[in-house]
């Protein structure tokens, strides 16, 4: 299930961005854990930028043709990838935001 849902148009950019603190702090962990992030984007969405700033992931997302629908619904995964609590090897949790990808 996604976490949060867009809107975006053909052709549009927008940003769309996770804040991982409320969950590192739930786990009793910092954004000192946090190794790095990966963006995934599904085919009809391109990936333009992403960016982290302390526990808040954000990428921006350029939406892309409609062809023969009204609407596509399309899944963004977030992958935040963690030093492992043991401290050998790492950890990821996963996210997925839906973008409706639609004339606005």
């Amino acid at each position: 299930m996604p976490l949060a849902t867009y809107d975006l148009g053909p052709g549009d950019t927008d940003q769309v961005a996770l804040d991982w603190g409320p969950k590192l702090a739930a786990q009793g962990r910092t954004e000192a854990d946090i190794l790095g992030a990966e963006w995934a984007v599904p085919e009809g969405l391109t990936l333009a930028h992403t960016q982290r700033d302390g526990a808040v992931t954000a990428a921006w997302i350029t939406g892309g043709e409609l062809t023969g629908v009204a609407q596509q619904r399309l899944l963004v995964t977030c992958r935040l990838r963690l030093i492992h609590p043991a401290g050998a090897g790492e950890v990821a949790w996963s996210r997925s935001i839906e973008i409706i990808l639609k004339e606005l």
